[in-house]
């Protein structure tokens, strides 16, 4: 349990002394579903796509300003407002855009470490799991 805790503390302290998290995206592969089902069942069902696609893709969060530059190729495509929201060991980044349900679920634990983007359109849902990442964080 202390260790649990300990981790806990250590993801969150990350969050709280760093200004910026960089992640670099060079492969994707999408899920699909309803957005009855949960992630798990998404990941783990039927509807997705075989072959992995290849991104030049970086999200440059701001935890200070709780703000979001999304690159694709090194050109800046939006800047959007973000909202963090911890929920057990993932963190989620919801990106503020209007009439969008759009974010980041991010597992920073070393061993897990993993990223999917999320596109929610009721009543279907995209899951984009990053698949080939890198997570820079500040030192």
């Amino acid at each position: 349990m202390k260790t649990y805790l300990l981790l806990i503390l250590l993801s969150f302290s990350f969050f709280y002394f760093s200004q910026t998290l960089i992640i670099q995206v060079d492969e994707v592969q999408s899920y699909y579903g309803d957005t009855t089902q949960t992630i798990y069942d998404v990941l783990n069902g039927q509807t997705y796509d075989y072959t992995p696609t290849t991104k030049n893709c970086r999200y440059v969060i701001n935890i200070s300003n709780n703000f979001v530059d999304f690159y694709r190729n090194d050109i800046l495509e939006f800047s959007s407002p973000i909202k963090i929201n911890f929920d057990n060991k993932f963190v989620i980044v919801d990106l503020l855009e209007n009439g969008f349900d759009v974010g980041l679920i991010l597992n920073l634990d070393v061993n897990y470490e993993s990223v999917v983007f999320y596109d929610r359109r009721p009543p279907f849902i995209e899951y984009m799991k990053f698949t080939k990442f890198q997570i820079v964080k500040p030192q």
